[in-house]
């Protein structure tokens, strides 16, 4: 589930203070697209004193090209449990690094198909932490990617806009894709 992912954030924090000595206070956590929805959900649900927190091209509304897709996939899970919903992205709208595509396309550990719960649950925590932004008070910097065709740069915009840090920054990188 999305929430044990969280949970996973926090006993490896957790993990990192007391094995190698870190303190929340000397961490900076930087996260991207789905994972940096996780760290976000983190941070909100948890409230470590961290140095700092950067979120690139955060995954709070990914484009489901298919009209009705989320309502789907929901009531597709509720009547017949989860599935997995494969994913169409193409390296090539994630990065112009032609690298980059090439290592994506030929790394076996990179699957497409997400599981439906997931994707559902996403959506769920990702419009909860959007709309209580304000409870995150740690120093936030925002990359946005100005031209991002997996996620929608409105929700990036609100969650910035509702930050209650007096300390952020938001960069909206023109040009650049997902990755």
């Amino acid at each position: 589930s999305f929430a044990a992912l969280v949970r996973d954030i926090d006993c490896f924090m957790r993990e990192i203070a007391a094995k190698d000595g870190f303190g929340a206070q000397d961490i900076a956590l930087v996260a991207q697209s789905f994972g940096a929805v996780l760290a976000a959900a983190w941070v909100h649900d948890y409230a470590p004193q961290l140095r700092a927190m950067v979120l690139a091209s955060p995954a709070f509304s990914v484009k489901l090209y298919v009209p009705f897709a989320k309502e789907g996939i929901a009531l597709w899970q509720r009547i017949n449990g989860r599935f997995f919903v494969n994913s169409y992205v193409k390296a090539s709208l994630l990065t112009h690094d032609p690298v980059r595509i090439a290592s994506f396309e030929n790394d076996p550990l990179i699957t497409m198909p997400i599981a439906s719960n997931i994707l559902v649950e996403l959506y769920q925590h990702a419009a909860r932490i959007v709309a209580d932004a304000r409870a995150i008070t740690m120093p936030t910097q925002l990359l946005l990617s100005g031209s991002d065709w997996v996620v929608r740069h409105g929700p990036q915009h609100e969650f910035f806009v509702n930050l209650g840090s007096r300390v952020k920054e938001r960069h909206v990188l023109p040009g650049f894709f997902h990755d």
